[in-house]
């Protein structure tokens, strides 16, 4: 997002060792500069399902990552994660439980 009054993401649990590092705190090696949005990050799970302006969207827990840094993502974004049909049907045999 950018222009006037656009809101940037803070990511609670970013590491503070080196400034602009976009890996988890408390991190082991390196840390790694390159911009949040430049970075492929791994699901852990899948928190919940909704549709938002009719299109599905899930809460997503990313791997390494604080509950504070779980994101709602579209579904097309998830395309292409390895285990996304996974993910989602366990999260639709707890919702049919």
């Amino acid at each position: 997002m950018a222009g006037r009054g656009a809101l940037e993401r803070v990511f609670v649990g970013l590491c503070r060792r080196t400034e602009g590092c976009c890996l988890p705190a408390g991190h082991r090696g390196a840390c790694d500069l390159r911009e949040v949005a430049e970075v492929d990050y791994e699901v852990e799970c899948i928190r919940e399902q909704k549709r938002r302006r009719g299109k599905l969207t899930y809460l997503v827990k990313w791997r390494g990552w604080p509950d504070e840094d779980n994101t709602w993502e579209a579904e097309d974004a998830l395309e292409g994660c390895p285990d996304d049909h996974h993910l989602r049907s366990d999260l639709d045999e707890e919702a049919s439980s």
